[in-house]
């Protein structure tokens, strides 16, 4: 399934808090669970997931289990709730996914 261009763009202007330009581009190693939770819960499964795949990557693993994404998320929002200052790129979100 393919994302709407609008969409993608949408959550990077949410993450980064401007409207300002179209096309900007968004530093995700800042990104903290604030702008997350910030989000709407929409967007916050597509960042999670996109988060997903960053870390899967990063570790060349090719498989998806839907059952433990959905556990991820939720893990990964309870974490968020309890400290907003958590930087999403870093060990404590990767040990998460």
């Amino acid at each position: 399934m393919r994302r709407k261009p609008a969409a993608a763009a949408a959550l990077v202007l949410g993450l980064v808090g401007s409207v300002s330009a179209y096309g900007q581009v968004a530093d995700l190693t800042r990104a903290s669970c604030a702008q997350l939770l910030d989000l709407s819960p929409n967007d916050r499964g597509q960042l999670i997931v996109w988060l997903h795949g960053y870390y899967a990557g990063a570790a060349q693993r090719a498989l998806i289990d839907r059952g433990k994404l959905e556990a991820a998320r939720a893990a990964i929002e309870e974490a968020c709730a309890r400290n907003r200052t958590l930087a999403l790129i870093g060990s404590e979100v990767r040990s998460l996914l």
